[in-house]
This record gives C-alpha cells, structure tokens and sequence, in this order.
C-alpha cells in the first residue's frame, strides 16, 4: 500500500491492538533466532529502516541479492544492477515534482526524523501511550539480553529502536 491511515484511525489501532502487536513482534524475534539456532552468527537480518534509508538501502539489497544467490536455482540480477532497482522499487515517488516532493517532505514526522523513509503519503505522526512505550522498551531489554551476543546485527538493530523508543517515552 502507498498511503498511510489518519492519525484518528492509527490510534483506535493502537488502544485495541498494539499492546499484542509488541508481544507478538518479541515471538517472532524469537522464532527466527530459534528455529536456525546454529546459523545465528551467519545469518543475515534485515530492517526495514536500513532498507528503506537513502544511503544504506541500495547496500542492502545488495546483501540481500548476495544471500539469495546462495539458494539453489536462483539466478539475481547484476550486482551493480541493484541499487538502480532498489531505487526504482523503493524511492519510486522520487520521480514526482520538485513541489509534490517538497510537500511531502515537509510532512514527514516519526519517532526518528533523521530518517529517509518509503515514499508513502498521509501522516507520519504515530503517538504511542507512556505504557505502551514501556511495553516496547521491556520487550527489546528482553531481546537484547536473549540475543545480543548471537548475532551482531540483530543487536545494532534491537539497540537502535530501544534508542528511538527511550526517546520517544523519556520526552
């Protein structure tokens, strides 16, 4: 989907289901680490954040097209090939006007603003409840603790939305 809900409609969400969305976001965390335990020092993680950001988004999709290069009867594209792809896939909106692209822009807010997201419309605001940030911040202590010292990256990534969330519930 291409456009984002109204602020109104994310929080009727957020009262009825964010608090199991955390715990259920925890168990999937847990399941992937689980269920290759042994591949965890190799296993390549992904985020959302890096795949979407204007710097490292083409680096990786280029790790991605790496590991699935490794899959029998997959045949990727040309590495120097897929940062254009990305780019066409992800920043696709990057093609509109200077003035739609300046608009949309200037109304773009999250929980890390520094942040070069997709290229979806509507608000970008998501309020959270003091509680719901703290079920947030427990959740990911839970996962670093579990994980952390098992794969490097999940660690980095777990780190940076702890970071994002403290922020977010010290403000």
């Amino acid at each position: 989907h291409s456009e984002r809900a109204p602020v109104e409609a994310w929080v009727e969400w957020r009262d009825k289901f964010a608090e199991n969305q955390v715990m259920k976001y925890g168990k999937f965390v847990d399941y992937w680490m689980e269920r290759f335990d042994k591949f965890n020092k190799d296993r390549p993680i992904f985020s959302y954040e890096a795949l979407t950001d204007d710097i490292q988004g083409p680096e990786e999709a280029i790790r991605m097209t790496q590991f699935l290069a490794q899959s029998k009867g997959v045949v990727p594209i040309e590495e120097e090939s897929v940062p254009c792809v990305w780019r066409a896939v992800v920043k696709y909106k990057d093609q509109i006007p200077d003035a739609n692209k300046r608009r949309l822009n200037e109304s773009r807010r999250r929980l890390d603003p520094s942040h070069h997201d997709s290229q979806r419309s509507g608000p970008t605001e998501r309020p959270y409840t003091p509680e719901q940030l703290l079920s947030m911040v427990q959740m990911l202590d839970g996962l670093l603790q579990k994980w952390s010292a098992r794969n490097t990256r999940l660690k980095e990534i777990l780190e940076g939305y702890l970071s994002d969330v403290n922020e977010a519930y010290l403000v």
